[in-house]
């Protein structure tokens, strides 16, 4: 408003900062471009009233309804653009209108890669099945059982299935269905318990429609350990049936599909998965214990041979064998998994890890990658790690949005959260990969590879201080006392403190370093202290080691400075990135 009281501008369409007569800049272009959004998506504005001073009062101090509530077929992913746009707070908008048209541009790729409408896709949640056993030591079976059942919905293509980690991961306490269902962004739950007494069994579940809050089927079913195939495939028989899906023939015979039917063989890759997802080096050890105990029962077990070789892909980051030691055997047990079922998703997807960071095989890796997704489209590991390959490969929208998808799948996986920071991150929206970093970090206060991420991220925004301190936390979680140290080194030499860091890197027996990857962050190093000539001997010694950090060549902003050299465009052709 003028001080005439001339209303400069289509009130609807004004901003909240315009319509107190504030200073207007792009955020209010952003505001507007919101409403346009809105009105589009809802064929309504988002604040009406019957007068000028009255639609003026609505922008400023009341909150819009969402345009996932006015049209429920409207995904939520969009609602959220526009719920940005119409921040009242101009800082917590889009920063421009290139990270609004980003944002648009991975919601639609995503929804060009689903197959079939959204509303026939059924979204289902499968909470923990509660151990109300006698017993105390089962807790991995009424894990594993509530993992099978997530694996065998996960075959069907029009089910969205949230996954382990973030069913496994999720507070419920004091929350209704409707509460569980809408933040986990599902539209029916299923839950229940296990009694295990001996080998007696007896289990509950029901299937929840949460949205009208009613139960569309519940059953018990008891038995023997004998029986627990049976039980599961009936279980997963009858949520098809509840929620009236048709299925394909080959849907029909992946619903049925079992991975043994040796139940010792069974409880043992149980215990296998179990100790598999506690991400630590004594339980992926154990991991390893029980899944050759498996198949020794059973030796066609294909879902063991698979674990083994998950478990050395784990090994790799949070133990301390190197990846030159685990990778033969990985490499053995993921054949032996595709000999066993070439079907399995879970093994396309290892076998595509080992290809892309241990042989730099690009082709076949994407097929592996691609193969896999094919087999099971809600294998969230499959999408997680492909999102590595493309952006190794220098495809960093389409990184994102698979990267993106992956979180969807699983939205309370820290690991997963934080990788999507890491893509950010070398994307070049280094903000943002704060903000996942951040958000990994709540879902686990103690996860250091987000401490990692926030050095990263600090150091390319000049925030050195912080980047030194963040890298200290790193190190207290995992004590890589050597890789912490070349990390700082970056740090001084940003700061311009060279001698600092040529003193660090001084300390390194540089000749005789078994883990190639530290080659390159020495490298690294040399480029922040403008050493082009070091930084390319360096990186050269990390691709004499084939170290796996060498994928981030072609993406990774550290190394800009020495793209245009020669040689680098050697090293690009040796890892066959270009």
């Amino acid at each position: 408003m003028t001080k005439i009281g001339i209303t400069i501008g289509t009130v609807s369409y004004m901003s909240p900062e315009q319509s107190k007569g504030e200073a207007a800049d792009y955020q209010t272009d952003i505001w507007s471009f919101g409403v346009v959004l809105y009105e589009m998506l809802t064929g309504e504005l988002p604040f009406k009233a019957d007068y000028e001073q009255a639609i003026i009062y609505c922008i400023i101090n009341e909150k819009h309804r969402p345009v996932s509530e006015r049209h429920p077929y409207i995904p939520p992913s969009l609602s959220k653009i526009v719920d940005q746009c119409l921040e009242k707070n101009p800082g917590s908008r889009f920063r421009n209108l290139g990270e609004v048209i980003l944002e648009l541009k991975l919601f639609l790729r995503n929804e060009k890669k689903k197959d079939l409408p959204k509303s026939s896709i059924v979204s289902i949640a499968v909470l923990p099945f509660s151990d109300i056993s006698p017993e105390h030591n089962n807790q991995y079976f009424s894990d594993g059982l509530t993992e099978e059942i997530i694996t065998r919905l996960s075959r069907l293509k029009k089910a969205k299935i949230i996954s382990r980690a973030s069913v496994m991961n999720y507070q419920r306490a004091g929350k209704t269905m409707k509460q569980i269902a809408a933040e986990l962004g599902v539209a029916y739950v299923l839950e229940g318990s296990v009694r295990k007494n001996g080998s007696e069994l007896r289990i509950t579940s029901h299937l929840i429609d949460a949205k009208q809050d009613i139960y569309l089927w519940a059953d018990k079913f008891n038995g023997t350990m004998d029986d627990i195939f049976d039980i599961q495939e009936n279980v997963a028989v009858r949520v098809v049936k509840a929620l009236k899906m048709r299925l394909s023939p080959k849907e029909k015979r992946n619903l049925k599909q079992r991975g043994t039917h040796k139940t010792d063989a069974y409880q043992l890759y149980l215990k296998g998965r179990y100790f598999w997802n506690k991400r630590n080096q004594e339980g992926l050890n154990l991991a390893i214990k029980y899944f050759e105990q498996a198949i020794e029962i059973d030796s066609k077990y294909a879902l063991a041979w698979a674990g083994i070789a998950d478990t050395f892909n784990l090994l790799g980051e949070y133990g301390t064998i190197s990846r030159k030691e685990f990778y033969p055997k990985a490499k053995e047990a993921v054949t032996k998994a595709l000999l066993c079922d070439n079907n399995l998703a879970e093994a396309h997807t290892s076998l595509a890890s080992l290809l892309m960071l241990n042989e730099w095989d690009w082709k076949n890796s994407l097929h592996e990658f691609q193969n896999a997704i094919k087999l099971n489209p809600n294998y969230v590991t499959a999408h997680q790690w492909y999102a590595e390959w493309l952006l190794f490969n220098g495809q960093t929208e389409k990184a994102i949005a698979e990267i993106s998808l992956a979180v969807e799948l699983e939205p309370l996986s820290p690991a997963i959260v934080k990788d999507k920071g890491m893509t950010l991150y070398y994307a070049g929206f280094f903000d943002e990969s704060i903000e996942f970093a951040n958000k990994a970090l709540e879902l686990e206060p103690g996860f250091g590879s987000a401490h990692r991420l926030l050095s990263l991220a600090y150091q390319e925004k000049g925030l050195l201080d912080d980047a030194v301190n963040e890298n200290q936390i790193w190190n207290d979680f995992t004590h890589n006392d050597l890789e912490a140290s070349v990390a700082l080194a970056r740090c001084y030499a940003l700061a311009g403190k060279n001698d600092e860091a040529i003193n660090l890197i001084n300390k390194i027996d540089l000749e005789n370093l078994e883990n190639g990857n530290l080659y390159r962050a020495i490298a690294i190093v040399y480029i922040a202290l403008n050493n082009k000539d070091s930084a390319l001997k360096y990186l050269e010694k990390a691709i004499e080691k084939k170290a796996e950090s060498m994928c981030m060549l072609k993406i990774d902003p550290k190394l800009e400075p020495v793209h245009d050299e020669p040689q680098f465009k050697l090293l690009l052709e040796k890892v066959g990135l270009v």
